[in-house]
């Protein structure tokens, strides 16, 4: 089990209702893994606020998707930022502030009760229980960075409001952001972005300016993971059980392929079944099977479905496919 610090004060009430969530990605991913997202932890079941940004949205794409809350660039920074292919690029920094500004916005314009902004990639698994748990263990109204804090290379070059070897919150792994930081972040977004033209990483271009504006250094913590579960495994464990007995309370998990985003969203849901079992000392054995069976049923129907309106959107191209589902490290 990872060890939960408890940063101040709080309510320790925490609610999904309470984390909004913005997930960079781009428009070839969205019947692959925005998908996969959409289907298993991103799911309204689970959480309440969840936007996906991408390059541009027509009607017919948010036709397609209508239960996918699809963000589009403004069309003058996709058209002018979204030209490198490459994911760290600044298309991707606009994309995660941009997921940010517009989740502070509705919280702001809709009195939303909004504690936590949680901004993750399309290939981040959020495991959402144990991230409310993790958030819960600090103070909302008071600025808070929290993830995988990473050091900065000496030889990354200048960044703005980090000095060298200077903390940021890895952004595979996810980043937190209070409340109270979200407040001083935002109107001042802008002019941050616009005066530093240089940065091409969303996670250190959000560091920087949570240390130049409310003097919020990264704060670790173990739960937010930026590599896949089987780059942390005690031992190899088949690809039916990528969760593994060490990472019972994580709270994110990089590089998931769709697949793999519905392996470990089958496994949660069996662990919960179990839980429930074992709470309920005259549980029926074969009701408790049968749970399972249900569990892991859904799951496969949940991918095949997702594969079915991948292979529809790129018109039967497999090549295609392939490159919309595919992780790279």
């Amino acid at each position: 089990m990872l060890a939960m610090m408890d940063k101040g004060p709080s309510r320790r009430s925490l609610q999904r209702s309470h984390v909004a969530v913005g997930v960079f990605s781009g428009i070839d991913f969205v019947a692959g893994r925005i998908q996969a997202c959409a289907n298993t932890w991103a799911a309204r079941t689970a959480l309440d606020h969840v936007v996906f940004v991408i390059e541009s949205v027509d009607d017919e794409l948010a036709a397609k998707w209508p239960a996918v809350d699809l963000v589009p660039l403004p069309p003058r920074v996709a058209a002018t930022a979204c030209t490198d292919a490459s994911k760290y690029s600044r298309c991707t920094l606009h994309k995660n502030w941009h997921a940010l500004t517009v989740l502070h916005a509705r919280a702001q314009a809709e009195e939303l009760d909004i504690r936590w902004y949680l901004t993750v990639g399309c290939d981040t698994y959020v495991a959402t229980a144990n991230a409310l748990a993790v958030l819960d263990g600090y103070d909302h109204t008071r600025p808070h960075l929290v993830g995988q804090c990473w050091h900065l290379s000496p030889d990354a070059g200048s960044v703005p409001g980090l000095a060298r070897g200077g903390l940021y919150a890895n952004g595979g792994g996810g980043i937190a952001i209070s409340a109270a930081l979200m407040d001083i972040l935002a109107p001042r977004i802008d002019a941050w972005i616009a005066a530093d033209g240089a940065t091409p990483y969303s996670d250190l271009s959000i560091a920087g300016l949570a240390a130049e504006a409310a003097g919020a250094v990264c704060e670790h913590s173990d739960a937010f993971h930026g590599y896949a579960p089987r780059w942390y495994a005690a031992r190899p464990r088949g690809r039916d059980d990528p969760w593994g007995e060490l990472h019972s309370a994580a709270a994110t998990f990089h590089y998931m392929s769709p697949h793999d985003q519905y392996a470990l969203s089958q496994q949660l849901g069996l662990e919960a079944t179990d839980a429930v079992a074992a709470a309920e000392s005259g549980a029926c054995p074969r009701l408790h099977a049968l749970a399972r069976a249900l569990v892991r049923d859904h799951h496969a129907v949940l991918e095949a479905q997702a594969e079915s309106l991948l292979m529809c959107a790129v018109g039967g191209d497999a090549e295609r496919a392939a490159r919309a589902s595919r992780v790279t490290y």
